[in-house]
């Protein structure tokens, strides 16, 4: 397969869904977890999305915010999705998804 149409993600994703009754906080292990520095939290993160951003650029108008993030340089731009890191382009709101 061609190395323009594999994009490798350099990270696990681990999705926690939380009902938090109103005034109870957040987990202690969550919060451990956070405080740990092995996880992080990154709002509305979609894997289809980022993956729609990086292999399917010319079809996309926005790009999601988290391109930005230095730990996927290396692999955006093996995937020669170099033009996402660009400051020109528009970047997805997490909040209006």
């Amino acid at each position: 397969m061609p190395a323009d149409q594999i994009t490798r993600f350099p990270h696990a994703v681990l999705e926690i869904k939380l009902e938090i009754a109103e005034g109870m906080s957040t987990p202690t292990w969550v919060q451990e977890m956070l405080a740990s520095g092995m996880a992080c939290e990154v709002f509305k993160f979609s894997k289809f999305i980022h993956g729609c951003a990086v292999l399917m650029q010319e079809d996309v108008q926005a790009v999601p915010y988290w391109v930005d993030d230095p730990s996927l340089l290396v692999s955006i731009e093996a995937s020669r999705g170099g033009d996402l890191l660009q400051p020109s382009r528009d970047r997805l709101d997490a909040n209006a998804m």
